[in-house]
């Protein structure tokens, strides 16, 4: 009987230590459940991240977009002003050669002028010392 008693008493020891395995099984798998929740939560606060950054894509891209049209509309802008200022400085070289043309007209008719009034004084210095000499 005592080899029974001694038998019971291990058991109850060995029931015992298992008992106390599964309580510290149970702490061990409330503590993986408290980190999977933390991980769970982790993902969620990247999903969320992740979608602010593709909103952020989004308004980027659009803002990239609206630039990229301000861009070309300066350039169509700066292309007919280029435009534009060929067609004065033709316009101006136009009126530059116009008055040139004028002023050579003006010139050869000064010079014609002041070459028969210098034929004529010279004409009258020949007078003037046929009367001296008479």
């Amino acid at each position: 009987m005592e080899e029974m008693s001694g038998r019971i008493d291990r058991m109850e020891e060995s029931i015992s230590v298992l008992q106390s395995d599964v309580e510290i099984l149970k702490d061990d798998v409330q503590i993986l459940k408290d980190d999977v929740q933390i991980l769970k939560d982790d993902v969620q606060i990247l999903k969320d991240d992740v979608q602010i950054l593709k909103d952020d894509v989004r308004v980027i891209k659009a803002d990239i977009r609206i630039i990229q049209d301000d861009v070309n509309y300066l350039k169509d802008g700066f292309q007919f002003m280029c435009g534009k200022l060929d067609e004065y400085l033709q316009e101006t070289q136009r009126h530059i050669a116009i008055l040139n043309e004028h002023q050579e007209d003006r010139l050869a008719r000064q010079g014609e002028g002041i070459r028969a009034n210098r034929d004529r004084l010279d004409d009258h210095e020949s007078r003037i010392q046929g009367l001296e000499a008479s």
